[in-house]
């Protein structure tokens, strides 16, 4: 592991899993109070976790701490996965 690292120029201190994340400086509302709201930005948050690398270890982060919000792609209410029903009407 620490060649693949040195490879990438990433030192091995920074190499925990949210550093690898996808939407590491990303708006991080996207995924908390602005996907409760809006499909669109749901869809997008969610599109942008499935092709993450570090999905599955950011899913269980979310259930693991009790988390509200999209993590590793899923929707979380308090850890627990739950289908957020949003008005998918266009206006």
């Amino acid at each position: 592991m620490t060649d693949v690292l040195q490879t990438l120029g990433i030192e091995q201190i920074n190499a925990e899993w949210p550093n690898f994340a996808k939407c590491r400086g990303a708006n991080w509302e996207m995924f908390f109070d602005l996907a409760e709201s809006n499909f669109v930005i749901y869809d997008n948050a969610k599109l942008m976790c499935h092709s993450c690398l570090v999905e599955k270890q950011c899913a269980k982060y979310g259930a693991r701490t009790k988390s509200t919000g999209i993590f590793g792609g899923v929707w979380l209410e308090r850890g627990v996965s739950k289908e957020l029903h949003l008005n998918r009407t266009i206006q």
